[in-house]
């Protein structure tokens, strides 16, 4: 090209009909280089898909008791990548697990509940510092519940309310046992810490709780004269367009598309898909996609289109002596400061991180009680992601 403009300079001046012609030549050689398509966007995220493929393969290739998962990585441009490896059930039956496969979330749950109570604080229809037998008074006796008259709704929020968790006491251990089928109530669930002993005074301490959030479902329900089921569809599912995220036990006809598995007693994998450890309720009951939770962590801490700005830095006001907000959590990694939140429960166990300096957005799901692939496929998919942000 510089060789071009050198004979071009040289020439002087010229007849017209030439000077064009030479003009119109330069514009085109230009455009030769301009018009050079370089690498496409698309490519690029195409090469990232493969690349995290291969290592979701691998982990779930290797892994003795995780018959499949489901990763969605939202980048920082907004840009998505769903991945799915390995079968929604083991043995005969089992297909390939695909994208749009659903998984219990479990305890991922607790994000969602605490976004719409303070959705709810947002239009009056709740009041984080009112107590929480204000609203459940003539549900639950309260008068029996450790610290019951002074827990408030931010104490249930943020597990800072002292009541002891219902999935470790003998009661549900019992029930569970002998009818691991056993369809639970909330007040079922809180009837289980009946007259035991605090951990502590209200808002002393952390202590993670199960029952805080089977408390603020019925809460919610209460609120809003709804099922749990039918006003998070309301208020949250539909606007957002999560189409592939319901609430167990709705009643539709939507339901679990993929087998959980964990160990039983002899250390052999056993499909709890039946199985019911509160099923379905405030604290774990939500079915959902990686896909689906990905765009709800899009809306919720990125475009800001579920709380206002207010209500977002108090779901997100971690303390020092807690690194847990309300529904989420604050973890160090090594690829940064993450918001987060793990689940488990009956036969499937999953982990979301979301990344506020960046933007970037990381879930997993997984058809397993015993999963060994969060922190490995975390670990060795991070790196990758980050060559292209």
């Amino acid at each position: 090209m510089v060789g071009f403009i050198l004979i071009y300079k040289k020439l002087g001046m010229l007849p017209l009909e030439t000077m064009i012609f030479m003009r119109m030549a330069l514009i085109l050689f230009l455009a030769m280089f301009v018009c050079v398509p370089l690498p496409a966007h698309a490519d690029t995220v195409d090469e990232l898909t493969g690349r995290l493929q291969k290592v979701l393969d691998e982990k779930v290739s290797d892994s003795t008791v995780t018959p499949g998962a489901s990763l969605c990585v939202i980048l920082p441009n907004h840009e998505i990548v769903s991945l799915a490896s390995g079968k929604n059930k083991r043995g005969k039956g089992g297909q390939s697990l695909t994208t749009s496969d659903n998984f219990r979330i479990a305890s991922m749950t607790k994000t969602f509940i605490a976004a719409v109570s303070l959705m709810l604080e947002e239009n009056s229809s709740l009041r984080l510092k009112s107590r929480a037998r204000r609203y459940l008074k003539d549900v639950v006796d309260f008068d029996r519940v450790p610290n019951g008259k002074k827990v408030t709704v931010r104490h249930l929020l943020a597990m800072k309310s002292g009541i002891p968790d219902y999935l470790d006491t003998e009661g549900f251990d019992e029930v569970y046992s002998s009818n691991p089928h056993h369809r639970w109530t909330a007040k079922e669930t809180i009837e289980m810490v009946y007259d035991l002993s605090p951990k502590f005074s209200p808002g002393q301490k952390f202590f993670y709780s199960n029952t805080n959030y089977t408390m603020m479902g019925k809460i919610l329900s209460r609120v809003m004269h709804k099922r749990l089921s039918t006003l998070m569809r309301e208020l949250l599912f539909d606007p957002l367009e999560l189409s592939d995220t319901f609430v167990e036990f709705e009643a539709s006809t939507r339901s679990l598309s993929t087998h959980g598995y964990e160990y039983d007693d002899n250390k052999r994998l056993k499909d709890v898909t039946d199985y019911n450890d509160g099923l379905g309720l405030g604290d774990g009951g939500i079915i959902s996609t990686p896909s689906d939770v990905a765009r709800f962590l899009l809306a919720l801490f990125i475009d800001q289109t579920v709380l206002s700005e207010e209500s977002l830095d108090k779901m997100t006001r971690f303390g020092a002596e807690s690194d847990y907000g309300l529904g989420v959590e604050r973890v160090m990694t090594d690829f940064g400061e993450t918001w987060t939140h793990s689940g488990a429960s009956s036969g499937f166990q999953g982990e979301y991180y979301y990344f506020p300096d960046s933007g970037l957005i990381w879930v997993l799901l997984t058809n397993s009680f015993e999963t060994d692939l969060i922190e490995p496929v975390f670990s060795q998919t991070m790196p990758i992601i980050l060559e292209y942000r």
